[in-house]
């Protein structure tokens, strides 16, 4: 069964809270198994840094299009260290989305929730790979801060306070049932503002 939830005086709104949640750390142990750190060769000795994640048993992995480019090959380092040359397979302009696959078997996936549900001041978890930083993934915790709809040419975008790095791009966003969200995405111009573009715009990548 499910909480009911009014939204106040005046309104005849409902929400619905799911019983089904988790601790921060219980997340944590379980989905940073399914983030991967993505290296892509720049050219000139330099190497971009992103992040991205596990969604099928087979390697096929989400990252963001601004982080591989015009690349077609990446390096991708699983969770345990070990580290596969994946394919780009598709990028999308529009939603900033990748597809890369690397050769595997029986990966640790991490599955949507539906953005639509969400509601404003629920807690939120950040996996990702910060530029810079060697050895395991950073995990920030913060709040759905609002949503919004064609927001940085983007079709709908979730704003958090949760704190992003360069290269956390691509980690996903998760709710405390350990359900993606949201795909991180840093926004910097014309100054600098935290976000991350909505699942509800990735459903088809499941």
């Amino acid at each position: 069964d499910r909480d009911k939830l009014n939204a106040g005086e005046g309104t005849s709104a409902t929400y619905e809270k799911a019983k089904e949640v988790y601790s921060v750390s219980d997340v944590v142990a379980f989905a940073s198994q399914s983030v991967v750190r993505i290296e892509i060769e720049m050219g000139n000795g330099k190497v971009g840094i992103g992040s991205g994640f596990v969604i099928r048993e087979d390697g096929l992995l989400v990252t963001n299009r601004h982080v591989v480019n015009s690349n077609t090959v990446a390096m991708v380092t699983l969770n345990d260290g070990v580290k596969k040359i994946g394919q780009v397979l598709v990028t999308d302009k529009t939603s900033d989305l990748a597809l890369i696959k690397i050769d595997a078997e029986n990966l640790d996936v991490l599955e949507f929730g539906s953005s639509s549900e969400l509601l404003l001041g629920q807690e939120i978890i950040v996996i990702g790979y910060p530029k810079g930083l060697v050895g395991s993934a950073t995990i920030t915790k913060g709040l759905v801060s609002a949503i919004r709809e064609n927001l940085f040419g983007l079709n709908s975008v979730i704003q958090t306070d949760a704190a992003l790095n360069p290269g956390n791009s691509s980690g996903p966003m998760l709710d405390l049932t350990g359900k993606v969200i949201g795909v991180c995405l840093l926004y910097t111009s014309p100054s600098p503002r935290d976000s991350t573009l909505s699942s509800k715009t990735t459903t088809a990548l499941k």
